[in-house]
């Protein structure tokens, strides 16, 4: 058998036009809750929102700054009863499908 190389700069070229990227998987498993659970919910957190990688942020300001932007539709978020800002799920559902479908 012989053994076939690849050059480098044809593998990143190729891995460019996937639009593939090489990660380290703890990045993608460990730290991300399980999206699936979270949209479940009838509502999220900007937390939930931050940390989930549900949508390409991953602070709360980022959040925050996508409502008063209007990306987020300031009518799917209110405060709950404990004072924390909230965002309906069905409005994540619709940014998530439009990000990344």
């Amino acid at each position: 058998m012989d053994n076939e190389f690849v050059r480098i700069d044809e593998l990143i070229s190729r891995l460019k036009e996937e639009g593939l990227l090489i990660v380290d998987r703890r990045l993608l498993i460990d730290n991300k809750p399980d999206v699936d659970k979270l949209l479940t919910k009838r509502s999220l957190t900007l937390k939930e929102i931050a940390d989930s990688g549900i949508l390409p942020i991953s602070s709360k300001q980022a959040v925050r700054n996508w409502i008063a932007s209007g990306k987020i539709n300031p009518d799917a978020v209110f405060k709950d009863k404990s004072g924390k800002i909230k965002v309906a799920t069905a409005e994540i559902k619709r940014l998530k499908d439009f990000y990344y479908e």
